[in-house]
């Protein structure tokens, strides 16, 4: 006869039900991790601009919304601005680590986001911070000036991109070529590597970054690169030669820009500007002959004369007539209107001589070299002047 004891069937099953409950017990953790992990609270300064505020504030905006939806974080209650706390706390602008601990006790955060923005021509550059006790990373920001809406996509995503820089989001692979050269490479100003024989692959933020090559004797390559988690973004700049000769000095035939202008188109915008000068005191004149026709001096001695006189030449005889102006003003004003219209043929026949030659100068400019291979034909203006006016004549030489 088997014999069963009582006891040991209660402890039996007692052991049975107690592994079960730990058992489910350590799905329902396993199952929600993220339930027990709290977020990170940051607070996001408004960013400081001297030259760029509509800029600054849409980037503050979209930083804003693009933490507050990232997994594991939330943002602080109350709005801040850096340029405010900068200023209450007596700070220097941009605040130093004492100041950013200071800001930090003042707003009750124990992180923050802080940064600048300033115009570089037609692009806005923005240096953002992150403050965790300390500073505890930063990145740099290029992107055009007219993102000036907080919801527009491009500046969601280039806020999506500086939040991951400085949260330490998952970083991505960047592959840069250039030909065969060697080189450093830059990732939005700072340097991460060099090239070799033209290649490169690193490891950076995800996210919009602009990439420079710099090669010596050549010059810097830049372009923009969308770098994500996943995959492998790939990019190919070409450093130019900063000179086109040939190494032996001889010319190869390609003209290279040096930044400085030619005394032939130097000539040319001198004479443009002359010119444009000399026709506005012919208008000038011009004006000044019509208000002595329209002088009602003139106009009533006029009226007197009788029909086929010249009115100058009575005036100059001192021929007087009833009711109308004495013959001695008439020829005051004949002598002025003479002197006008000189000054007019002057100013008119030299503007215009200069101007076209200007305009040739201009159209005619070409490289050294192919100035040297064939000499342009060459502009002549000859401006003539007699006792009942003046004339302009215009030759080309060749």
């Amino acid at each position: 006869m088997i014999r069963v004891d009582p006891n040991r069937c209660i402890f039996e099953e007692m052991r049975r039900l107690l592994c079960a409950l730990a058992f489910c017990a350590g799905l329902t953790l396993a199952a929600s991790p993220a339930a027990a992990e709290t977020p990170k609270t940051i607070q996001v300064l408004t960013v400081m601009s001297d030259d760029a505020f509509p800029q600054a504030q849409a980037l503050t905006i979209a930083l804003k919304r693009v933490a507050a939806r990232s997994e594991g974080w939330s943002v602080g209650q109350g709005e801040y601005s850096l340029e405010v706390m900068v200023a209450a706390l007596n700070c220097p602008a941009p605040p130093d680590a004492a100041c950013q601990e200071r800001i930090g006790a003042k707003i009750g955060a124990k992180r923050f986001i802080w940064g600048s923005a300033r115009l570089e021509g037609k692009n806005v550059v923005v240096n953002l911070h992150l403050w965790e006790g300390t500073e505890k990373r930063h990145t740099t920001l290029h992107y055009s000036a007219n993102l000036t809406d907080a919801t527009d996509d491009a500046l969601l995503k280039i806020a999506e991109s500086g939040f991951a820089a400085l949260a330490g989001a998952a970083q991505g692979a960047l592959v840069v070529r250039a030909g065969t050269q060697s080189g450093q490479v830059l990732l939005d100003g700072n340097p991460i590597g060099n090239l070799t024989d033209g290649r490169g692959e690193f490891l950076v933020p995800v996210g919009t970054h602009e990439v420079r090559v710099r090669v010596a004797g050549h010059n810097d390559a830049v372009g923009t690169v969308d770098v994500s988690a996943s995959g492998r973004a790939e990019l190919t700049l070409t450093p130019s030669p900063k000179s086109a000769s040939g190494a032996d000095g001889s010319d190869d035939g390609v003209s290279v820009n040096t930044g400085k202008m030619s005394t032939r188109r130097i000539l040319a915008y001198t004479g443009l500007g002359l010119g444009g000068a000399l026709i506005a005191g012919g208008v000038y004149s011009w004006v000044k002959i019509d208000s002595v026709n329209s002088d009602e001096r003139f106009d009533s001695y006029r009226r007197a004369v009788r029909t086929g006189l010249d009115v100058c030449e009575e005036a100059e005889a001192n021929h007087t007539y009833a009711g109308a102006t004495s013959p001695s003003e008439i020829a005051d004003l004949c002598s002025s209107a003479r002197t006008w219209q000189t000054l007019q043929y002057v100013f008119f026949g030299t503007g215009i001589a200069l101007a076209g030659a200007g305009t040739y100068l201009l159209l005619t400019d070409r490289p050294a070299h192919d100035q040297a291979r064939a000499a342009p034909p060459r502009l002549v203006p000859t401006v003539g002047f007699g006792p009942h006016g003046g004339q302009v004549d215009v030759r080309v030489a060749f």
